[in-house]
């Protein structure tokens, strides 16, 4: 791409008054956002949000316009030019339940701004979509939560885990985060509680329903589609009763260290046997050149702990 043309678009992006030719193509842009495809439209998108901020006005007018389509993109393409005037107007649309499309489309356009005083505001919304089976914007809402603010996230996220929808699950959040590492390994035991915590409240719905008398197997009964599904994938190990994950996590939570390599969590032998938690062990004892975090993955593929 020429010099010349980047130049003139960095520049165009901070005039907020462009000139009459730029003028006429955010016209003409403008005038094909109804026509875009009902899928997001990168052709459309893309050129818009180049203008900057010189196109804000005219996309804060599109948010309120009669056109779905062109309100939807008009709410992404707000969230990639950013600022406070398109952050307050996509907090607004978020806020309406009248047209779902838009307020999933506001949701992800606050995560793309970036602007971490909106997090509070996401996540109230994320906390309503999830207690609605079947609602649009979850995953939008999940997404912009990480964004703005991932280890608070991660935690909200963990205490959802049981949501309705697929993209409230939190199995489905970390996956769109690609979350690991040492983020998901201190949050084992808040994913331990709220496994058990889902269990007792399937016992007493169950109870609930049979009259006193627990006629099915519980565990048989809840597909770990959250907590325990996690604990599974960032482990290796098999245990789906989450009394097996108290012991484990009991034995050796404070011990655990995520390698980058297997992209698993492992248990530090060695600090365990210390009795001393890993974070404060390695500080002492360093972990020699080749092992620990940046191990590489046996032939075997190792021995689990």
């Amino acid at each position: 791409m020429p010099w010349w043309f980047i130049f003139s678009l960095t520049a165009l992006a901070e005039d907020p008054a462009p000139d009459a030719e730029a003028a006429a193509r955010l016209e003409r842009l403008l005038a094909e956002l109804p026509k875009a495809k009902t899928t997001f439209d990168e052709d459309v998108a893309e050129p818009l949000a180049r203008f900057g901020a010189a196109a804000v006005p005219r996309l804060l007018e599109a948010v309120k316009g009669p056109s779905a389509t062109a309100r939807w993109h008009a709410a992404v393409v707000l969230g990639r030019i950013g600022g406070a005037k398109a952050v307050a107007e996509l907090r607004n649309a978020a806020r309406q339940d009248k047209d779902t499309a838009l307020k999933g489309a506001a949701l992800r356009g606050l995560g793309d701004a970036g602007d971490p005083a909106a997090y509070g505001a996401v996540e109230a919304e994320w906390k309503k979509l999830v207690a609605r089976p079947r609602q649009e914007g979850v995953g939008a809402a999940a997404e912009a939560m990480l964004r703005l603010d991932r280890k608070r996230a991660l935690k909200t996220l963990v205490a959802g885990a049981a949501a309705p929808t697929k993209e409230g699950n939190l199995g489905y959040c970390l996956e769109l985060s690609g979350a690991e590492g040492e983020g998901v390994v201190a949050l084992f035991g808040d994913l331990l509680a709220a496994a058990l915590e889902r269990e007792k409240a399937e016992e007493e719905r169950i109870r609930r329903g049979t009259g006193g008398a627990v006629e099915v197997d519980v565990r048989a009964n809840m597909e770990p589609k959250g907590m325990i599904q996690v604990l599974r994938e960032k482990t290796g190990l098999p245990f789906d009763d989450p009394s097996q994950w108290k012991g484990w996590i009991a034995d050796n939570g404070p011990y655990l260290y995520w390698s980058r390599r297997r992209r698993v969590a492992l248990v530090d032998d060695e600090a365990k046997a210390a009795g001393v938690p890993t974070a404060a062990f390695r500080k002492d004892h360093p972990w020699p050149a080749g092992q620990g975090p940046d191990a590489a993955p046996a032939v075997d593929g190792g021995e689990r702990k």
